[in-house]
């Protein structure tokens, strides 16, 4: 733990060097918790749950400024969010359902400070990130911590790997269970639903990153979002 603080405290002070974080010294703690598949393990982390705090506060105090580029406004709010839900999930675990916390709201809960305005989730992923990234590949970059959610990426954001990450962490989820896709008929996630007017031509962007190429005239089904907590 002494060793991640002195870390942490050397990559604070060279903020007021460098113009934006350098993402690959909190890395190590993505890898640490979270494995290539995407699955967190929650009980360690939650032993361990000083050093998600220190990583969180790393960014929350070294807020977004002026002279960074939108790419790397995105990338550094797509970390909070991703790391604010971590640190949701951790401080209430074990649990069943995501939609138990918070009577289901917490997406409306203020919980995260940057630069001394406090947050909820719902406005960092409307009003800051979807309202600046006209992208629809977006929302397989959010964690939701549930099932049905697309999986963690275990590492940072960055400027430079957002549209790499945004293409292989499409092709992931469509590729899931969440997902039931042929030629004639598609059962897929309620996000293509919820989210309608950002994909615009459902089946064409599903055909970019599926194998399975779907006809113009399949059948679309939309399932059940699962919202009991994607476990390890």
């Amino acid at each position: 733990m002494k060793k991640t603080f002195l870390i942490l405290l050397v990559f604070s002070s060279l903020q007021t060097i460098f113009a934006q974080p350098d993402y690959k010294i909190i890395d190590p703690f993505f890898k640490k918790y979270i494995n290539k598949s995407g699955k967190v393990d929650y009980a360690f982390l939650k032993k361990n749950s000083a050093e998600l705090d220190e990583t969180l506060a790393l960014l929350t105090q070294n807020p977004p400024q002026d002279t960074w580029h939108r790419n790397e406004k995105l990338a550094y709010w797509l970390n909070i969010y991703n790391l604010q839900m971590l640190k949701i999930v951790v401080e209430h675990y074990p649990f069943q359902n995501m939609l138990k916390l918070y009577d289901g709201k917490l997406w409306q809960v203020k919980c995260v400070t940057v630069d001394k305005k406090t947050y909820c989730l719902d406005e960092i992923e409307h009003d800051i990130i979807r309202k600046e990234l006209k992208e629809p590949r977006i929302h397989f970059a959010f964690f939701t911590g549930a099932k049905s959610s697309p999986a963690l990426l275990n590492e940072a954001f960055t400027a430079a790997n957002m549209n790499p990450h945004f293409e292989t962490l499409t092709k992931r989820y469509i590729a899931s269970s969440s997902n039931q896709i042929s030629e004639d008929k598609i059962i897929i996630s309620p996000i293509f639903k919820w989210y309608e007017s950002d994909f615009k031509d459902i089946i064409a962007f599903i055909n970019k990153y599926s194998k399975t190429k779907i006809r113009k005239n399949a059948e679309v089904v939309f399932a059940e979002y699962d919202w009991d907590l994607r476990e390890k």
